[in-house]
């Protein structure tokens, strides 16, 4: 669920008028985003190596501060 709403926004920030540094974090936001998926999933099957699972959770943070940034670029 959470993907298809960031693939929506995604999708959606193509169609409308938004700052060029914006479109970038967004477009960054998304391809972070199926990163993150991917790194989950391997975790996952792989039975949680370390070094997987640890990247899984520096990428969390990644997208956090992603969105943190989409958000202060949008209201300013």
């Amino acid at each position: 669920i959470i993907f298809f709403s960031i693939f929506s926004l995604w999708i959606y920030s193509k169609k409308i008028y938004l700052s060029k540094n914006l479109k970038i974090l967004i477009d960054l936001f998304f391809a972070a985003t199926c990163i993150q998926i991917l790194l989950g999933i391997f975790t996952l099957v792989l039975v949680m190596p370390l070094a997987l699972a640890a990247t899984h959770q520096i990428g969390a943070l990644v997208l956090l501060a992603l969105l943190l940034s989409i958000h202060h670029q949008n209201r300013t």
